[in-house]
């Protein structure tokens, strides 16, 4: 999902420079060319991955901001976490202490044991806080964000495909019963019909060039519209067919329908279909010479129609519309431009710079990678009562000193140990690796407490873990798992250092081997043996 997110956003990123090349360029090359830009655009959503190896993407250096300021938060929070919760058990315990040695009248003891309870209750209080804080923060996560969007990107897509749909196929209805061939042009056929009121190419496999018959009276009574100029409207049609205007048409309307949540998608199917009509418009004057300029650009501003906000449902192409648009069109007929070959240089490099910047398949590599890492860590503290939080930095330290203490102390104690004891350890140790991973696969955390001390915080934590990755769709199967090293902790006590190869796939389809390495402590519990904690090896 978060891929996708920065893919919608280079791309509406690389609509916006589109828009600016255009601007800029707009006047100092072909019209056929700024046309053409579009094409970058096109190509751009027709295929919805990163698909240029280059390392200046934008919205991989957007992912790495937002990643280290999401890790700095929730380090933050954490140390905040630990500092906090130690200062209140120190502070607690201090408490207790001093009115355990306190040998004051019954009446102070009581006192005492007021304000203790007092103290307890606030502790108690703002720990529910934070408990229910964290359910309502859980829960939000929980929910199925990826399938809501799916879900009503769906409905809005069908939707408006639909209404597409009904509308040309109800307009073509209406044309094929009132209409009156005139006359071909090339391939085209030329039709003469009172329901449009503006001359077009209008059709989805076979278009056709419709001319309201409203304008050929006109020309029949000898008023405003001649020979000449209707020579003219049908000519202009014919162009938008040799361009291909009509399928650049259906592929807007595709577009719309797939992307109609992104506003940069209506903003760039409406300058295209802008340029469109300039590139028609110079290529038609070309096709008429210089002396007929005024005459043409006369003749748009007369057959100008209301421009309705409806138009974008339909495939068609209309010569002439009210408004900016036209006011565009007819300074660009009015005022002929030289152009230089050597303007195409640095629109080229432009536009390479563009697309460098927002097709980059970095972003979808590193935040795959990111996510993934993210959601390997296995290693939680306890911050309060009801709280648990991802630590990898906590635990750094710690797990450091503890090895080193565990390593003296194992120097200090004799090794006569067992081979059967050891034997088990290690092989209760590869059933909670298999153990938990049936756990991740199928979301029943409870088949822990076969090789996993229900009591222990190790418990409470790999369960929370189990759920969360199963709520998350990710899967796991075991590569392989051995012992390292087998350290005995005492008469009761194992210490069994592994390494484990874990496959791990993910709600995207995707998959990776993880190598990992922990630390299990084992402790002999009425002649049974069971896991009471593991730690993160370095």
């Amino acid at each position: 999902m978060t891929g996708f997110i920065l893919w919608i956003l280079e791309s509406s990123l690389l609509v916006l420079m589109i828009l600016g090349i255009r601007k800029v360029f707009q006047g100092k090359i072909h019209y056929s060319v700024v046309y053409v830009l579009w094409l970058v655009v096109l190509i751009r959503f027709l295929v919805p991955v990163n698909f240029i190896p280059s390392p200046f993407g934008i919205g991989d250096r957007f992912y790495h901001v937002a990643s280290e300021m999401k890790n700095a938060e929730q380090s933050s929070a954490s140390f905040y976490l630990e500092k906090h919760f130690k200062a209140q058990t120190t502070r607690h315990q201090g408490k207790i202490q001093k009115n355990k040695s306190k040998k004051t009248l019954s009446g102070e003891k009581k006192t005492a044991v007021q304000e203790l309870t007092a103290e307890n209750g606030r502790q108690t209080t703002a720990a529910e806080s934070r408990s229910i804080l964290m359910r309502m923060l859980q829960f939000v996560k929980g929910i199925p964000w990826t399938t809501v969007f799916i879900m009503v990107w769906g409905i809005g897509t069908v939707g408006i495909f639909c209404c597409f749909a009904w509308s040309n196929l109800h307009l073509l209805h209406r044309l094929s019963k009132n209409r009156q061939l005139l006359e071909y042009r090339g391939d085209v056929a030329v039709y003469s019909t009172n329901v449009l009121h503006t001359p077009c190419l209008y059709g989805i496999f076979h278009p056709a060039i419709y001319l309201p018959e409203c304008l050929l009276e006109k020309e029949r009574q000898g008023e405003r519209i001649g020979e000449e100029e209707t020579s003219q409207m049908i000519l202009h049609e014919y162009v938008h067919y040799l361009h291909g205007d009509y399928i650049w048409s259906m592929f807007r309307m595709l577009m719309i329908c797939a992307y109609w949540f992104d506003p940069f998608v209506w903003i760039a199917a409406a300058s295209s279909k802008k340029d469109a009509e300039l590139f028609c418009d110079e290529t038609v004057l070309r096709l008429l010479g210089e002396e007929k300029r005024f005459q043409y650009g006369n003749l748009l501003i007369r057959i100008a129609g209301e421009h309705h906000r409806g138009a974008f449902r339909y495939s068609m192409m209309t010569m002439s519309r009210k408004g900016k648009e036209l006011e565009n069109r007819i300074l660009a007929i009015s005022n002929p431009q030289k152009y230089s070959k050597w303007t195409v240089l640095p629109l080229f490099i432009t536009v390479g710079m563009a697309v460098l910047l927002t097709c980059s398949n970095s972003v979808g590599k590193t935040s795959g990678v990111a996510d993934k890492a993210a959601a390997d860590k296995k290693v939680m503290i306890t911050a309060s009562p009801g709280e648990a939080v991802n630590s990898t930095e906590l635990i750094k330290k710690p797990v450091l000193k503890e090895k080193k203490q565990v390593k003296s102390e194992s120097d200090m104690l004799s090794e006569k140990t067992t081979a059967a004891e050891e034997k088990k350890c290690q092989k209760l140790f590869k059933s909670y690796v298999l153990t938990f991973t049936k756990a991740v696969n199928s979301g029943n955390a409870g088949m822990l407490k076969s090789v996993v001390s229900e009591e222990s915080a190790m418990y409470k934590q790999q369960s929370a873990i189990a759920k969360n990755y199963y709520k998350r769709g990710i899967r796991e199967k075991v590569k392989g798992s051995r012992a390292v090293s087998v350290r005995r902790n005492g008469e009761r006590e194992i210490q069994i250092d592994s390494k484990e190869e874990i496959k791990v796939f993910y709600a995207d389809k995707s998959s990776r081997i993880v190598k990992q390495s922990y630390c299990y402590t084992c402790v002999k519990n009425k002649d049974k043996w069971i896991i009471t904690a593991m730690q993160d090896i370095e």
